[in-house]
C-alpha cells in the first residue's frame, strides 16, 4: 500500500481502513481524512450544535422502540401455572 496523506492534518498514513473511514463516493471506497481528525471534526461539530444529533439519535430510539414492540408478545395472556 502506498501512504497517502490526510487532508487535514497532512500525515503520511497507508490507505486502508485501519487509517481512514469508508466513504463509498470516492473511488477507493476512502475518505480523504484520516480517522483522529475525522473524530475531532464531529466532536466540534457536536459541541457547537448538538441539537440535530439528539434529534437524530431520538428518532432512532423510537423508530427501535416501534421495531421492538411488534415483536414482543403481551405476558398478560399466559396461563399462569397451577399447582395440581
Amino acid at each position: 500500500m502506498t501512504d497517502y496523506p490526510c487532508r487535514l492534518c497532512r500525515t503520511l498514513f497507508p490507505r486502508t481502513l485501519a487509517y481512514y473511514v469508508r466513504r463509498t463516493e470516492n473511488a477507493d471506497g476512502l475518505s480523504t481524512a484520516c480517522r483522529p481528525c475525522v473524530r475531532a471534526q464531529k466532536r466540534q461539530q457536536y459541541a457547537a450544535n448538538p441539537e440535530p444529533v439528539k434529534a437524530r439519535v431520538q428518532a432512532r430510539r423510537e423508530r427501535q422502540r416501534q421495531r421492538f414492540a411488534n415483536y414482543v408478545m403481551p405476558t398478560t395472556d399466559v396461563p399462569s401455572p397451577t399447582d395440581d
